[in-house]
């Protein structure tokens, strides 16, 4: 886990964990402040799950863009598309790597609907697809 993960699940269960202490100190209360707890983290856990699958929604939409692309700019030609594992908040660029041109990996980024190739990567003088 990484640390801003830990930061994200400490923030996220301490209120939880207050209220469920807090319970356990005053009778009267008791009901109700397990009540907020369990209510607290039914929310949380909702809006964790609704904004990783809007985070999963705009990187597979930023991948239908790019593939646009290049079927208009390189109709015709083979490519696969890939993308870094564990980017989330900055999505990081689109990988490009053509068949035709194995050695080289092209980075692209979607910004307002529109694509824009953002570097490139490999041992090579000649690029076939820099833009």
């Amino acid at each position: 886990m990484s640390s801003l993960a830990a930061v994200t699940v400490l923030i996220a269960l301490s209120p939880v964990v207050l209220l469920f202490i807090l319970s356990m100190f005053t009778k009267q209360w008791r009901f109700l402040l397990l009540s907020a707890a369990l209510v607290l983290s039914t929310v949380e856990t909702i809006y964790f799950i609704a904004r990783h699958d809007l985070e999963k929604e705009e990187v597979l939409e930023n991948l239908d863009t790019v593939e646009r692309h290049l079927r208009e700019t390189y109709p015709g030609e083979q490519w696969v598309t890939r993308r870094r594992e564990g980017v989330f908040h900055n999505h990081g660029p689109i990988q490009v790597i053509f068949m035709n041109e194995l050695d080289a990996v092209y980075e692209y980024r979607v910004t307002d609907n529109s694509v824009e190739q953002s570097g490139y990567s490999g041992d090579k003088t000649d690029w076939k697809h820099k833009e």
